[in-house]
């Protein structure tokens, strides 16, 4: 009994970490340069290392949302070996893991940094 009740908890603790409830931040925090391109539009190229860390733990603090939307502009997280990216809607992000809505308060300041 002992043995089918360790099992299920280890079931569970491994099917709870499977749903990401945040993007996960270190696939980008390495990136080289980021290109913001919005879609139709200008294209502005990141690479002060400080800014790229700044745009992670900015878009690191979305949260996971079941929400579909129309991709209106893209960040391309290049790094030497590969390039990965995340579209944006205003405060909504979709990576490959899923759709995540950013707060208020960090939308704010993403479209301040996006500014500079």
């Amino acid at each position: 009994m002992k043995s089918l009740s360790l099992l299920v908890t280890i079931v569970l603790l491994v099917s709870c970490s499977a749903f990401e409830k945040t993007i996960n931040k270190a696939q980008y925090v390495n990136a080289d340069k980021v290109i913001y391109e919005k879609y139709f539009g200008e294209r502005v190229e990141i690479r002060n290392k400080a800014q790229i860390a700044r745009l992670v733990d900015i878009i690191g603090s979305a949260q996971k949302e079941a929400v579909d939307f129309i991709p209106k502009d893209q960040f391309v997280f290049i790094r030497s070996k590969d390039t990965i990216s995340i579209q944006r809607n205003g405060a909504l992000l979709r990576d490959g893991n899923g759709t995540y809505r950013l707060g208020a308060y960090m939308s704010t300041e993403l479209n301040k940094l996006l500014e500079k």
